[in-house]
């Protein structure tokens, strides 16, 4: 489970501020070296916590769908600290595939690039 904050700026004045649970599911496929190289691909889903559209000086809540999903990758190396400990490291990316646009023109999908870092023990 993750916070994202997604956002865009569309024909100069127009800005999507879009803040969203993610809930990531994805299989891994990794190296057996001591420094481990990894590849993350899956499916998520998100929950839209709050989602704003600003026109120039007018700011309001915009029609938003509720319920996002789409696929991600995450290429990344994990680097091993300690006998037990490693410090993950990667880019993932994410893109839906659903209109998330209440209203009955345009199309509008989520995409984003996210640096991850994360820290891992193993028993």
């Amino acid at each position: 489970m993750e916070y994202q904050l997604k956002g865009s700026r569309y024909a100069g004045s127009i800005y999507y501020n879009l803040h969203y649970m993610n809930f990531p599911v994805c299989i891994a496929i990794m190296t057996d070296r001591k420094t481990k190289f990894y590849l993350h691909a899956g499916a998520y889903m998100a929950y839209l916590l709050q989602g704003k559209q600003m026109y120039g000086q007018i700011n309001r809540t915009a029609d938003f769908k509720r319920f996002d999903t789409g696929y991600c990758f995450e290429p990344g190396i994990a680097f091993p600290l300690h006998k037990n400990y490693k410090l993950n490291t990667g880019i993932r990316y994410t893109q839906s595939v659903i209109n998330i646009s209440k209203k009955p023109f345009g199309n509008l999908l989520t995409r984003s690039v996210v640096l991850v870092l994360g820290f891992s023990i193993t028993p």
